[in-house]
């Protein structure tokens, strides 16, 4: 088993040259578990193209206290390796809905704000921190507003990072788009348009292709959900709603979602449904001669809140931890050391592997 998972993860399974992408196997890692990050809600993936790997970081733990890990790791063929954390915390603390992302002009990984109780009270935070070459580096003097559920992406038309969806405790229920160059790391620019998606666990994925940012719509500011989509254009700064009802039912908060190189488009994975304990396994890419989202596969068993990040040395998808529903059996998804709430917490490492046919 080692042997194929090596294999998948160097990238030696996928063909080269001219071939049709008829998309990908779904396969659950459990040899992964030895120096596993644990059980984790919403940890957030990056993939470091300086080393060739995804790195994790934070997220919620299934214990408490603390309440939040402020471990990092990185994934290659042998597991997960704990990079800082531990006994020492990682310079950043722990936090769990901050905003993470790679920035490859940089050569770094930028991290922003979030959730901690670090200080023993649950706070919002402004801080932002660099990493790379195995050192973190504080962001002084950032000029934005303390944020939490963030999602990040970076525009590589206009090399930079993008803060696209957040959730301010000063100025909810609305945020604005905001972008960090790679020259200057100590400010924050408004951009343009707003932020006209809902600030609670929404998310969303920059299309290259296109040149815009898929956004999902997190909570509405009544406790509503959606299955709505729409696009925002760092070049002119407009928002456009793609559909208001492009989701298969029923609504739904908290889907991992990537741009998968190999198909072209955004891909949403799973999701917990408006009753809030029951989990979606399916696997969506978006379609945008329907204006709809596609059932691509199933990932294999329910989840929300999942870790996810491309892994472009090996056009894997990699997917970590998340929830899943309290009816689990699963092994790695134990009731008895979940957090209290309408679902379990999970210790697992997904690996979505792109299938080819010579045409």
């Amino acid at each position: 088993m080692r042997t194929w998972l090596a294999l998948a993860l160097c990238g030696c399974l996928s063909k080269p040259g001219p071939a049709r992408f008829l998309g990908r196997t779904w396969t659950k890692h459990h040899e992964l578990n030895f120096a596993a990050p644990g059980q984790l809600f919403v940890p957030k993936l990056v993939y470091d193209e300086s080393i060739g790997k995804v790195l994790l970081y934070g997220g919620e733990y299934s214990q408490s206290p603390p309440y939040w890990s402020s471990s990092m790791y990185e994934l290659d063929s042998d597991g997960w390796t704990q990079v800082c954390g531990g006994q020492t915390a990682c310079p950043p603390g722990g936090r769990s809905d901050f905003g993470f992302v790679y920035d490859p002009q940089g050569r770094r990984s930028i991290l922003f704000g979030g959730e901690s109780d670090d200080t023993g009270t649950e706070t919002t935070l402004a801080d932002g921190w660099a990493y790379a070459g195995g050192t973190w580096q504080s962001l002084p003097s950032l000029t934005i507003p303390p944020m939490q559920d963030i999602h990040m992406v970076y525009d590589t038309n206009a090399q930079r990072a993008l803060i696209v969806v957040g959730f301010s405790l000063q100025t909810a229920p609305e945020q604005g788009v905001y972008t960090i160059s790679a020259s200057d790391v100590t400010t924050f620019t408004e951009l343009s348009g707003g932020q006209q998606v809902a600030d609670r666990n929404a998310t969303g994925a920059y299309d290259p292709t296109r040149d815009r940012v898929l956004a999902f719509p997190g909570i509405d500011p009544f406790g509503g959900y959606y299955r709505s989509m729409a696009s925002y254009s760092p070049d002119t700064g407009q928002w456009t709603t793609l559909c208001d009802s492009c989701l298969p039912a029923p609504e739904r908060k908290t889907p991992a979602m990537v741009f998968d190189r190999q198909y072209g488009n955004v891909v949403m994975i799973g999701g917990l449904e408006i009753d809030d304990s029951t989990h979606e396994n399916d696997v969506l890419g978006w379609n945008d001669d329907e204006a709809q989202f596609d059932q691509l596969a199933e990932l294999g068993e329910p989840r929300s809140g999942a870790g996810a990040a491309y892994d472009a040395s090996t056009d894997t998808i990699v997917l970590y931890g998340g929830g899943t529903d309290l009816a689990t059996t699963d092994p790695d998804c134990p009731l008895a050391d979940s957090a209290q709430g309408q679902y379990a917490y999970c210790a697992d490492t997904w690996l979505g592997t792109p299938n080819f046919a010579a045409d």
